[in-house]
């Protein structure tokens, strides 16, 4: 059945949650290489935002 908060057939519907993720820039103080693309840790900026989206339950994601 799940969960009544969650819509698993209860009173309750899930909300769907969306997000938009800014990846713009050209970076040019940065080395002309686009923000989303430079790395923190070895890890590019971009994923470490696309994880984090993803644990705080995004379901829809548009990337501009």
């Amino acid at each position: 059945m799940g969960c009544i908060l969650k819509g698993g057939g209860g009173l309750y519907s899930r909300v769907v949650i969306g997000a938009v993720l800014l990846a713009a820039g050209s970076a040019s103080r940065m080395g002309h290489r686009p923000k989303a693309l430079l790395q923190l840790g070895g890890v590019p900026l971009i994923r470490r935002q696309l994880i984090a989206l993803s644990g705080a339950g995004v379901d829809e994601l548009v990337v501009v």
